[in-house]
C-alpha cells in the first residue's frame, strides 16, 4: 500500500467514479469530470494504491501563501459541496491513515477545507493533527421529494406557490417555454449561463472569475448527462437559466441567471424552479439539494438542511500567524453575512 501525488487520474478515473458513486452522500464535485476539467497549476490527486488497485484519495489544491504551503479542496474557488475524501469500502481506515501520514509530514502548513459534509471521514484525518484548529459551520438547504410533484407544490409556502402560478400563467401567455439544452446546444447555453449570470449577478459575482474552466467542465458534465442547463425561452431570447448536477439519486442545484432588467420576466427564476422540480419529480429523483447558503429563495423551495463543515488547521508559527488572519477575516464577513461559516475549536 502506498500514497502517490499525481496531477490527473488518467486510467484511475473510472475507478474513481465507482468510489465516489458509494460515498455515504456522492457529491457531484467529486466526479472525475468535474475534478480534471476545472483543476489549477497546483492541483493534486492524493491516491492511496494497493499495487494498481485504487483504494481511496482526496483531491487537493496546494499553493503558497505569506510564505506557508496551503492546502484546500481542488476547485475550492467554484464552490464545491458535501466534500469528503474517497474510499473503498473496508479501507476506510487504511486511506485514513495514509492520508493522515501525508498531512503530518515534516514542515508547517495551513488547512483551508471548506463545503465539508458534516461526519466526513476526512475528520478523522484532521483532527489528530497537532497545532490550533478551527472547525466553522454553514447550511446547504434540501428537500426530500416524496409522492408526486402535486404534492411537492402544495407543501410550499402560500406565497410562493400563488405567485408561480400567477407568473406561469403570464408568461405562458407571452410565449416562454421551458428547455434544457442537448448536448449539441451545450456552447450557445453556456454562453447564455455567462451573460444572464453577468447581468443579474455583476461585479458581485465569485463564480465569473472562474467561467472559464467552468464553462470547459460543463461542456463535459452535459456530454455525459451529469449536468443540465435549464432554461426559460421566449422567442429566441433566455430569459432565465439555471445549471444543475443530476447525479446518483439527487439533483444538485449550482448557478443561474436572468433578465433582470425587463418587468414583464419578473418571477422567471421561481417559474424555472417548479419547472426543475417537476422534471425531478418524473425522473425518479430522491432529493432536491440547493447546496450552501441560506439565501432566503432556497429556504422557501427546501425544508431540511445539512450543515456543511469548514476546517482550518495550522501547523507551525507561520501557519498559525496566517490562520488567525483567515478566522478573522471569516469573522468579519460573518458579522454581515449569514453565507460564512461561525467558529469553534476543533477538538480530538
Amino acid at each position: 500500500m502506498c500514497l502517490v501525488e499525481r496531477e490527473s487520474l488518467g486510467a484511475l478515473a473510472p475507478a474513481w467514479d465507482e468510489l465516489v458513486a458509494v460515498a455515504p452522500l456522492p457529491s457531484p464535485f467529486l466526479r472525475s469530470w468535474w475534478l480534471e476539467n476545472t483543476a489549477s497549476p497546483g492541483s493534486t490527486f492524493l491516491l492511496v494504491l494497493s499495487g494498481e488497485q485504487l483504494l481511496g484519495g482526496l483531491a487537493v489544491d496546494r499553493d503558497v501563501r505569506l510564505g506557508v504551503e496551503r492546502v484546500r479542496p481542488m476547485g475550492e474557488d467554484l464552490g464545491p459541496d458535501h466534500l469528503d475524501l474517497v474510499a473503498a469500502p473496508g479501507s476506510e481506515a487504511v486511506v485514513e491513515a495514509a492520508l493522515s501520514e501525508w498531512f503530518a509530514r515534516p514542515g508547517g502548513r495551513i488547512i483551508e477545507f471548506e463545503g465539508i459534509v458534516e461526519g466526513a471521514r476526512l475528520e478523522a484525518v484532521v483532527a489528530p493533527m497537532r497545532g490550533r484548529r478551527w472547525v466553522g459551520s454553514s447550511t446547504a438547504p434540501w428537500v426530500e421529494l416524496k409522492g408526486d410533484f402535486e404534492q411537492y407544490r402544495s407543501s410550499l409556502p402560500s406565497r410562493l406557490r400563488n405567485s408561480v402560478a400567477r407568473t406561469s400563467s403570464r408568461l405562458k401567455r407571452l410565449g416562454v417555454r421551458y428547455h434544457v439544452a442537448e448536448p449539441e446546444e451545450s456552447e450557445e447555453a453556456i454562453e447564455w449561463l455567462h451573460r444572464l449570470h453577468t447581468a443579474s449577478r455583476g461585479p458581485h459575482s465569485t463564480f465569473l472569475p472562474c467561467f472559464p474552466r467552468f464553462a470547459v467542465a460543463a461542456s463535459i458534465g452535459i456530454a455525459r448527462g451529469e449536468l443540465m442547463i435549464h432554461q426559460l425561452v421566449a422567442g429566441d431570447e433566455v430569459i432565465a437559466t439555471q445549471a444543475w448536477f443530476e447525479v446518483g439519486d439527487r439533483a444538485s442545484f449550482y448557478q443561474c441567471g436572468r433578465n433582470s432588467t425587463d418587468p414583464q420576466w419578473r418571477g422567471a427564476g421561481n417559474v424555472l424552479h417548479a419547472f426543475v422540480a417537476e422534471r425531478a419529480f418524473e425522473l425518479g429523483f430522491k432529493e432536491l439539494d440547493f447546496l450552501r447558503g441560506n439565501e432566503r429563495y432556497k429556504l422557501e423551495w427546501a425544508d431540511r438542511s445539512r450543515t456543511q463543515v469548514t476546517y482550518l488547521v495550522a501547523k507551525g508559527a507561520s501557519a498559525r500567524t496566517v490562520a488567525k488572519a483567515r478566522e478573522a477575516r471569516t469573522h468579519l464577513a460573518g458579522s454581515i453575512s449569514s453565507h460564512h461559516p461561525s467558529w469553534a475549536p476543533l477538538t480530538r
